[in-house]
């Protein structure tokens, strides 16, 4: 399971480190860590910053998510695949604007919306401006 999923043991500065791919996580995977014990070592996201490329071989299919997505799914270690499903769900059927429109709110707000903040718009002529760019 771990294997097909591509999932490595990777040596850092900061010591052994699991790595696996943002799209291939889920409760299947973390069960079988937890199943080998390796559930107590610390992970990353093998398409995240910081990873060397030595570590970013993928034999896989699919490809990793948006950095976006991940940057939200680091946010929430405990069950990352489920935001990475519910924005991956909100963004499918939105046409292109759209979806700049609203990475040009949650870039405004600093992820204010999905706080609970109220968000602060970024400026009409901002919005314009690249939705022109299309």
């Amino acid at each position: 399971m771990l294997n097909r999923a591509g999932v490595r043991i990777m040596a850092l500065e900061c010591g052994a480190t699991i790595g696996m791919w943002s799209d291939l996580d889920g409760q299947e995977v973390r069960a079988a860590l937890l199943t080998l014990g390796s559930d107590r070592l610390p992970f990353r996201y093998l398409d995240g910053a910081g990873i060397p490329m030595r570590y970013k071989g993928r034999r896989p299919e699919g490809e990793p998510v948006p950095m976006m997505v991940l940057a939200e799914m680091e946010r929430d270690p405990a069950e990352p695949w489920n935001v990475r499903n519910r924005m991956l769900n909100e963004w499918a059927g939105a046409p292109i604007w759209e979806r700049r429109i609203r990475q040009s709110r949650r870039d405004a707000t600093g992820g204010a919306e999905q706080l609970g903040r109220p968000a602060r718009s970024p400026p009409l002529s901002r919005l314009l401006a690249e939705t022109n760019e299309l």
